[in-house]
């Protein structure tokens, strides 16, 4: 287990004073001295859990999870980022889900934001050490809806981000790997999710996120979680003798994901470091502390780890 921070809008594993940045969008991890900390096995599942803020690691075996999202993804041809299908203002496309983005981005967003009243975020100035400066002089808060395997039972999950219109570059490269936008990372700080990824299944497996926004006005976030209005067979009887429907399992409530290990120790999976390169192509610490401005970053965890994670 290792402790995982959203520091400049961008989430960091931390180890021993050191921050490694997480990164779902980038192929390979990276370190300064070539380790980056890690477990010392290959787990079965990773979670990125925002509200206890830590990395942690899970062996399945034949556990199955009941979560309400429950995301199918494949991997892009050329970054093998995860890609996962999603749908906005009734078009489908694919997705994506890049932890190291900011700032999500969807090709043709400019000619869209014509037709429909996206709220407007202003502009904002990224860079990438592929694009460089990426400079948006205006951005929209865009409601993602993601498709779920049990659509029978939970349907979608909604997130929220920040997204800018795809320069011509971005989207020519998003085209390449059969995607049409980018998720940005501030919906998983901004919902508190829990991100479970299992490689084996393809699986995304997210608590929070959609729950936030009511299916009706997806710009409205409440409170609490509303319960599904079913009754279990089951009764129990209360002190007056009387018989009563047990209230069934909060559909939101997932222990399943919520158990799940509190520290290494739990299944055997202890903090190690593990062998890297020290830097992959144009990705270099040295770029990633110059462009966050910071001195303790020693290195990358990139989709090797995150994706693959039965090596």
């Amino acid at each position: 287990m290792f402790p995982f921070k959203y520091i400049n809008r961008h989430y960091f594993l931390e180890h021993q004073g050191r921050l490694y940045l997480v990164d779902t969008g980038c192929p390979k991890s990276f370190g300064i001295n070539g380790y980056v900390p890690w477990a010392d096995k290959a787990p079965d599942a990773v979670i990125l859990d925002m509200p206890t803020e830590t990395i942690r690691f899970h062996r399945l075996e034949n556990e199955v999870f009941v979560p309400r999202g429950r995301i199918k993804f494949t991997a892009a041809p050329g970054t093998r980022a995860p890609i996962i299908e999603a749908y906005h203002e009734c078009q489908r496309f694919n997705v994506i889900w890049d932890t190291g983005a900011q700032l999500g981005y969807a090709v043709g967003l400019e000619e869209l934001s014509k037709k429909h009243p996206f709220k407007e975020m202003g502009q904002f100035i990224d860079f990438s050490p592929i694009y460089g400066e990426i400079r948006s002089e205006k951005t929209w808060g865009l409601n993602f809806i993601i498709m779920t395997i049990a659509f029978f039972d939970h349907g979608d999950v909604t997130v929220r981000t920040q997204t800018a219109d795809a320069p011509p570059r971005i989207a020519q490269d998003l085209r390449k790997e059969g995607a049409a936008a980018v998720l940005g990372n501030d919906w998983m700080h901004r919902d508190d999710a829990i991100v479970t990824i299992t490689a084996r299944r393809s699986e995304i497996h997210i608590k929070g996120g959609g729950h936030l926004y009511e299916s009706n006005d997806h710009l409205k976030v409440i409170a609490r979680p509303p319960r599904r209005r079913v009754w279990k067979r089951n009764s129990i009887v209360d002190e007056f003798g009387e018989e009563k429907p047990e209230w069934p399992r909060d559909p939101w409530h997932d222990e399943e994901i919520e158990r799940l290990p509190v520290g290494a120790e739990a299944t055997g999976l202890m903090p190690s470091l593990r062998q890297v390169p020290t830097q992959l192509g144009p990705f270099t610490v040295d770029h990633l502390r110059s462009h966050l401005g910071m001195d303790n970053i020693d290195g990358l965890i990139g989709n090797d780890l995150l994706m693959d994670t039965l090596l």
